[in-house]
C-alpha cells in the first residue's frame, strides 16, 4: 500500500504564516465572557447559524448582504404603531425645515446643508418631547392620560419608538434636498426673462 506524505507548505505559505499574530490555536480556544442579566438573551448566548461560515466559526461581514442581515435586526413588533400623530407632525415639519432650508441655500456659496444624521438626532429629541408633553392613554403624566380608544392612541400611543423614528427619518431626509428642476425655473428667468407663473 502506497502511503502519502503530509505536504510542506509554499516559500510564500511559510512568509505569510510567520507574519500572522495569532494562531490557529488562539481561535480555537474560548473564553468565558459575564453577560449581565439584563442583556442575556437569545442573541448573547449563542452565534446564530446565518453567522457560521462552512467550518463552523463566525465569519467577517464583508458585503451589503452581511450588513443587511446580520447587523440590522430582523424581527418586527407588530405591536409598535408606526402612523402617529407624532410621526406625521415631526415627519411633515421636519421636511418642509429641510426643504426650506436646501432651498434657500441652494444658490448661495456656502450651502448649507440638511444631514441625515441631524435629522434623525432632532426627530428623536423631538419624538421624546412630544412623548412627554402630548396627551394619550401613554401618558405617564396624570393630568395628561386620556381614556384608550382609538383618537388618543393616534395622538400618543406611549414611549417614542423606532418605527416611528424610521419614518419620520425617511420623510424628513427624502424632502431635505434642494429640488432639481429649480435649475430650469433660474435658467429662465435668469438668461431668457421667462417668468413662470401659475396660471399662464
Amino acid at each position: 500500500m502506497a502511503s502519502v506524505e503530509e505536504q510542506k507548505p509554499s516559500p510564500a505559505e511559510a512568509r505569510r504564516d510567520s507574519k500572522v499574530s495569532y494562531s490557529d490555536e488562539k481561535l480555537d480556544e474560548k473564553k468565558e465572557v459575564e453577560i449581565a442579566e439584563s442583556v442575556r438573551g437569545g442573541v448573547y448566548e449563542d452565534v446564530r447559524e446565518i453567522d457560521l461560515d462552512e467550518t463552523g466559526k463566525e465569519r467577517p461581514i464583508e458585503t451589503d448582504i452581511d450588513v443587511a442581515t446580520r447587523l440590522i435586526s430582523l424581527e418586527d413588533d407588530p405591536t409598535l404603531p408606526a402612523f402617529t400623530f407624532r410621526m406625521w407632525f415631526l415627519g411633515i415639519g421636519l421636511s418642509c425645515f429641510g426643504a426650506v432650508l436646501g432651498q434657500i441655500f441652494y444658490f448661495r456659496p456656502q450651502t448649507v446643508f440638511v444631514s441625515q444624521l441631524f435629522i434623525q438626532i432632532i426627530a428623536y429629541i423631538l419624538g421624546r418631547i412630544l412623548e412627554e408633553i402630548l396627551p394619550g392613554p401613554g401618558n405617564e403624566h396624570p393630568n395628561l392620560k386620556m381614556t384608550d380608544n382609538k383618537f388618543w392612541r393616534f395622538i400618543n400611543p406611549g414611549p417614542f419608538n423606532i418605527k416611528e423614528h424610521v419614518a419620520i427619518t425617511i420623510f424628513a431626509s427624502t424632502a431635505a434636498d434642494s429640488a432639481l428642476a429649480i435649475n430650469i425655473f433660474a435658467a429662465d428667468d435668469l438668461f431668457y426673462g421667462i417668468q413662470v407663473h401659475i396660471i399662464h
